[in-house]
C-alpha cells in the first residue's frame, strides 16, 4: 500500500477542558481522550505531514497523547512541515 502525504492533518486528542469560553464551538467539555491506537492507525500509514494540528477541548489537558504523537513521528522518521497546538 502507497503511504499517504497529507497536506493538512488535525487530531482531536481530547476533549477535556479547564475553561469555559463564551466563543468556544465544541461545546461542553467530555472526559474523552483519544485512543492511541488511532494515532498508530493513521501514522503507520503516512510518508508525509505538510501541517499538523493537535487540538481539543484544551490539548494540554492529554500531554501523553502530545508525547505519543511526536515520539511516533519521530520513530516513524515522518517529516512534519508545521506544527501546532490549538489551546
Amino acid at each position: 500500500m502507497k503511504k499517504l502525504e497529507i497536506e493538512r492533518l488535525s487530531i482531536e486528542i481530547t476533549r477535556r477542558c479547564n475553561m469555559k469560553c463564551s466563543h468556544c464551538m465544541r461545546g461542553n467539555a467530555r472526559n474523552t481522550d483519544i485512543n492511541p491506537a488511532y494515532i498508530t492507525n493513521i501514522l503507520k500509514h503516512t510518508q508525509n505531514i505538510g501541517y499538523l494540528n493537535l487540538t481539543g477541548g484544551e490539548p494540554s489537558m492529554n500531554v501523553e497523547a502530545i508525547r505519543f504523537v511526536l515520539n511516533n513521528l519521530k520513530r516513524r522518521k515522518i517529516p512534519v512541515g508545521s506544527f501546532h497546538i490549538v489551546t
